[in-house]
């Protein structure tokens, strides 16, 4: 399946009221050159206000768990699956209603934040930083949506066909990186697993922690719709690891020993097999960070 098929471009907008200001140094006493200096202040001390903030960077990083891992040149639009965009949008309609009880709670503040910052920045407090309320309140909106990557309409017939030509070719290489991080992503998280099962030297037992398997366990439940590039060799053995830890949860794995030696050695050859998937990989032709 051609992944201009298979996944779709997605954009998030997180509104919030700005928490930052530049600051006036003409009022600042110093000998330095000022045209060196940079002076921004503070708007609120608010707890409200960072929860909004939290949790908008969370939800950021939930969506991009279940995106994919290709850069074609469009930053800050992960590219979401299409087998996964039911989930999405229910879960940011549940989230834009969170966030909504969120912006209440720091609305409700709002004034109390401005008559502190009005003591505290003193001849540096400006009272245009902080609009009416009413205001204030539409600067948090919250949106999102859904963009395809294709040629522009309307270019010189020679244009569209060079450009259509440097589509397929990043595109391509989108499948290169999905497949070769996918592969990499099953070969680390299996290691890790390996590793924190291994004695430390002299035989002391490290320390386990939930997300050892947790984190393997969401990686598995979310592959069949971020395989897009059909990678049989990598379902396979994604199929193995979810077979290995299938209904071993992390108390198990602390209490029985016998179980932390079976779950290891399987695991092992899991993670040497996707590791040498992994290497196997071609180079990106692209580096859009370059």
């Amino acid at each position: 399946m051609r992944l201009t098929e298979s996944a779709v471009f997605m954009r998030l907008q997180f509104g919030r009221l700005g928490g930052t200001r530049k600051g006036d140094l003409q009022l600042v006493q110093t000998s330095a050159d000022k045209t060196r200096l940079r002076l921004s202040k503070q708007l609120f001390e608010s707890a409200e206000y960072d929860a909004i903030t939290a949790a908008d960077s969370k939800i950021r990083d939930w969506v991009k768990a279940r995106a994919l891992p290709a850069d074609v040149g469009m930053i800050g639009a992960p590219l979401v699956p299409l087998a996964v965009l039911p989930v999405i949008e229910e879960r940011l309609t549940k989230y834009m209603a969170e966030r909504e009880s969120l912006v209440a709670d720091f609305l409700r503040v709002y004034q109390e934040e401005r008559t502190r910052a009005q003591a505290e920045l003193s001849d540096q407090f400006d009272p245009r930083d902080y609009p009416p309320e009413a205001e204030a309140a539409t600067a948090f909106a919250f949106r999102w949506w859904y963009t395809a990557l294709e040629v522009p309409e309307g270019l010189p017939p020679e244009l569209a066909e060079r450009e259509r030509a440097a589509l397929q070719e990043r595109l391509a290489d989108a499948e290169v990186q999905i497949r070769g991080a996918l592969r990499e992503s099953l070969a680390g998280l299996c290691a890790h697993l390996v590793d924190r099962l291994t004695p430390a030297e002299g035989g002391k037992k490290k320390r386990f922690f939930d997300s050892a398997i947790g984190n393997l366990v969401e990686f598995l439940e979310l592959f069949g719709s971020r395989n897009v590039t059909g990678d049989a060799d990598l379902a396979t053995l994604a199929n193995k690891a979810r077979a290995i830890v299938e209904n071993v949860s992390p108390d198990a794995i602390r209490r029985d020993a016998p179980m932390r030696d079976t779950v290891r050695a399987a695991m092992s050859e899991v993670a040497a097999a996707a590791g040498a998937l992994a290497a196997d990989m071609p180079r990106r032709k692209f580096n859009w960070d370059a």
